[in-house]
């Protein structure tokens, strides 16, 4: 299952945020000016509501789970190690990745591995892989 937010979806988290934030505050103001206090359950949920939402929007779809598939070495004038990937995301067959020698020696085949999707500058896509 793919968690990817796009520079897209950033803006609109922000711009969500904010508006969540002023929308709070003004029925806030209403309340104060209607009966001079605030009830604390108003508060609360209003901070958990805009809390919860934002870190949904913000963490959770930061991050992809994929599978390690297969592992393999090519030697010739040197040597690269790659590691097999299962589909994810915009990559929708298998993909297999150069990495480190002591990342490859570290993973193991159907492991699950975090990979963190990025578009560069000229939109040429680029990741990272953690366990």
């Amino acid at each position: 299952m793919e968690y990817r937010m796009g520079i897209g979806w950033k803006i609109f988290a922000g711009i969500f945020g904010a508006l969540c934030i002023a929308g709070a505050i003004f029925f806030l103001s209403k309340l104060l000016s209607s009966s001079g206090r605030i009830p604390v359950g108003v508060l609360l949920f209003a901070f958990v509501f805009c809390v919860g939402l934002g870190g949904l929007l913000w963490l959770d779809t930061m991050r992809t789970l994929v599978a390690v598939t297969g592992k393999r070495i090519s030697s010739g004038k040197s040597t690269s190690y790659y590691v097999s990937l299962s589909p994810w995301g915009r990559y929708t067959a298998d993909d297999e990745v150069s990495v480190s020698k002591s990342f490859y020696q570290s993973v193991h085949t159907e492991e699950s591995l975090r990979i963190f999707l990025n578009d560069g500058k000229w939109g040429v896509p680029w990741y990272r892989l953690r366990r």
